[in-house]
């Protein structure tokens, strides 16, 4: 392909570009191995059009590469981009405001801080969740920051998340008001699962600041019996792993957790660099099943059954169930949106495991899902299924 815009020498002089045809030259040259130099003309032509345009690519954008770009690209529009971006979360549609999130947050970081808090309370958890996602991939040296003054405004289902993306933003800025929550001393502090996420994002982060309060966790007994449950434990020691290795081999031998368990390690946040390749990271890694899971699916519209073939602690991968000879029309996963809250629960040999999950990703054949309400117990024997697949051993 050429490297200079498609139609750029007629249009940069006649006239701007129809909406879908700016769309459609946009596209295409993200694709490029350079931008064309006469890419930004064009685009500053209107600004404005083009500031939405820039936005609604960026909240999709899957590679760090194209991200950068579409950033220089928004910050050459220069002025009346940006003040499209502001007015955007100011009047515009919670879906338009949304979208602006993310270049906001690498441009205005101030003027989000300031002016997002007013809308984000009045949205549902999707809306909520869809511009903590965006400020997380967002690339903002300012993004621990922004969320964390969110944390106490967001729905519950919003709060797990939050806290992942500021332990994978991995500053040590966050780390005194995680060890609040990690103690059960800030905000949800009744809520275990709040705790564990809390834990885990200390280890993301390395703070050795953390360290005396995670190894009480792992330590603290009543009489005869440890005072916390196993799962916080196991995530305490593993977090401590990462931030003193020597430490937590000492504390391992007394601690009487299953190595296996803690085996299953939540994954470091890789490097904000063009050559770690995507936006979004797994904050876990993915077990493939020795044989699908059944699962309930429930939603709005009803409750389906599908099978689980792949898993991690945070989420997975699961495929309607094909039924022979059913005459009713077959549940379409395309049919359930994406930020679609459902009850998930997984039909084990022994108890079942029951979670409340947001619907990620949909295709054809299958729906992705993060869980966002799981009680300890229930992840306990996850983990135990985890662990004992053989996939996990290779």
């Amino acid at each position: 392909m050429d490297a200079s815009v498609p139609g750029s020498n007629s249009s940069v002089h006649d006239g701007p570009f129809a909406s879908a045809e700016l769309r459609t030259l946009l596209q295409r040259s993200l694709n490029l191995r350079s931008l064309p130099a006469d890419l930004l003309p064009v685009l500053q032509q209107q600004p404005e059009a083009s500031a939405d345009l820039l936005a609604e690519c960026f909240e999709r954008c899957e590679r760090l590469d194209e991200r950068e770009r579409l950033v220089e690209l928004t910050s050459g529009l220069g002025l009346l981009g940006l003040e499209q971006l502001k007015r955007r979360l100011f009047k515009g549609s919670p879906e338009e405001a949304v979208r602006c999130v993310g270049l906001l947050a690498r441009l205005a970081p101030e003027f989000l801080d300031q002016h997002l808090l007013p809308r984000l309370t009045r949205w549902e958890h999707a809306r909520q969740d869809a511009a903590v996602k965006t400020i997380g991939f967002s690339g903002s040296r300012h993004r621990a920051r922004l969320l964390q003054n969110l944390a106490e405004h967001v729905h519950p289902y919003v709060l797990p998340v939050v806290i992942d993306e500021i332990g994978s933003a991995g500053e040590a800025y966050s780390a005194p008001w995680l060890m609040r929550l990690a103690a059960g001393e800030a905000l949800q502090a009744a809520d275990l699962y709040v705790r564990v996420k809390a834990i885990e994002a200390l280890g993301r982060i390395g703070s050795p600041l953390a360290v005396p309060l995670l190894t009480r966790l792992v330590e603290a007994k009543q009489v005869w019996r440890w005072e916390h449950p196993r799962e916080l434990r196991i995530c305490a020691l593993q977090s401590i792993a990462k931030i003193e290795p020597a430490h937590a081999k000492q504390l391992a031998a007394s601690a009487r957790l299953p190595e296996r368990e803690l085996a299953l390690m939540p994954m470091d946040p890789q490097p904000n660099t063009l050559a770690s390749g995507r936006v979004r990271q797994r904050r876990y890694s993915r077990v493939q099943l020795s044989e699908p899971l059944p699962l309930s699916f429930s939603w709005l519209h009803g409750t389906s059954r599908m099978l689980a073939e792949v898993l991690s602690l945070a989420g997975g991968f699961a495929r309607p169930v094909e039924t022979p000879g059913r005459t009713a029309t077959p549940f379409s996963p395309l049919k359930v949106p994406r930020g679609t809250t459902a009850e998930i629960e997984f039909h084990t040999l022994l108890r079942r495991i029951h979670a409340t999950a947001v619907v990620r990703n949909t295709v054809p054949h299958g729906i992705g899902f993060e869980m966002v309400v799981l009680d300890l117990d229930a992840r306990t024997r996850l983990r135990q299924l985890l662990a004992a697949q053989p996939a996990l051993a290779a």
